[in-house]
């Protein structure tokens, strides 16, 4: 089974993510795809602590390249969460079945990004990744909470 959601959200999990998005899609767990998180234990305990009652699966990409794609075609249908879209454009191309939609949920100003939808700014890099993965047939949509209407990445798609 494929991924059932996937995400962008630079706070990667929170109570968004437990109390809202994972009702909504029912799920087996979360794989939260973080080189950072993954190889720091301290943070890897407090993500996990994040999602009460939620199993949580914590890779670096380099892993996740053989743990997706594991989960991708495995019984149990997960949750795919990354804090940018660099990281589903290496799953993508490391033949990783991502999902038909990627949602782009939060991700914060710093240098070298740019504000596209409110709450979503992106670098050049992550700008063409969610190009790539558009033209390959990904719907791409940014989306906060699930109670906001979903816009559409190529109503306001702009070259890195």
């Amino acid at each position: 089974m494929a991924f059932v959601f996937t995400r962008v959200d630079d706070r990667a999990i929170h109570g968004q993510t437990v109390t809202l998005w994972s009702k909504i899609y029912q799920n087996s767990g979360i794989l939260l795809i973080d080189d950072e998180i993954s190889n720091d234990p301290m943070m890897r305990r407090i993500y996990k602590n994040a999602a009460v009652g939620v199993n949580v699966y914590i890779y670096t990409v380099e892993e996740a390249l053989q743990k997706a794609k594991q989960a991708a075609a495995s019984e149990k249908s997960y949750l795919l969460i990354a804090r940018t879209p660099l990281v589903f454009e290496q799953l993508y191309k490391g033949g990783v079945d991502i999902g038909k939609k990627l949602t782009l949920g939060p991700v914060s100003q710093s240098e070298g990004r740019k504000l596209l939808a409110q709450f979503t700014s992106l670098s050049k890099d992550e700008i063409a990744a969610c190009n790539f993965l558009s033209e390959q047939g990904l719907e791409i949509v940014f989306q906060n909470i699930p109670t906001t209407p979903a816009v559409d990445w190529k109503s306001i798609r702009i070259e890195p």
